[in-house]
């Protein structure tokens, strides 16, 4: 009967064991499952996080370089160069005029894109558009006061056409100094984030 009953211990203990056994395992197995799922869950979310950061700071590129070259141009147009090109060449006031408003057209667009992404640039826009408001009107009156019967008067509107220049290109390049820096910034964030560095 004792040996039996020994038995019978030995295979319910072997039992109990075999089960502690499989639950640990069990366990263990599910535990490496979720950890290894967690993990590749991570890396999708890190690469969606990553293509989409590299989706916005394509577009982000796009918008400064469109803005970098719109103020080129708007420096080009309220330049010294252009207004002795326009005066030289006698220039007719229709056409000079239609020159203006491709100019406030020029400025909308800048507007617009410093308005919606880049506020901060907004009180140098600002001036930008002031002083080539200026400068568009003194170069009219370039254009229409005759130099041989009017000396003074022409060279008070070019002396101010003049000063209406030098103050849109000091302006133009400050604001693309900053476009400048920000695109740089992009370019350091995304080799980053090719390195597979965090970049926040």
């Amino acid at each position: 009967m004792d040996n039996a009953f020994a038995v019978l211990i030995g295979v319910i203990a072997a039992s109990v064991g075999t089960l502690i056994s499989s639950a640990i395992s069990s366990w263990t197995q599910t535990r490496v499952a979720k950890i290894g799922a967690e993990k590749d869950i991570s890396v999708h979310i890190s690469k969606l996080l990553d293509a989409r950061l590299v989706s916005e700071a394509a577009s982000e590129r796009a918008k400064l370089e469109q803005l970098h070259l719109i103020l080129s141009r708007i420096a080009f147009e309220n330049s010294q160069t252009c207004s002795f090109i326009d005066s030289a060449s006698g220039l007719e006031l229709n056409a000079f005029r239609q020159r203006y408003r491709d100019n406030c057209i020029r400025m909308d667009e800048a507007s617009a894109i410093v308005d919606m992404h880049y506020p901060e640039l907004y009180e140098w826009l600002n001036k930008i558009q002031n002083q080539t408001n200026m400068f568009w009107g003194y170069q009219e009156g370039v254009l229409e006061t005759d130099n041989k019967n009017n000396p003074e008067g022409w060279q008070m509107n070019m002396s101010k056409v003049l000063t209406a220049s030098h103050e849109v290109n000091k302006n133009v390049y400050h604001v693309q100094r900053q476009i400048r820096d920000r695109f740089h910034a992009i370019k350091i964030s995304l080799k980053s984030i090719d390195m597979g560095t965090p970049t926040g």
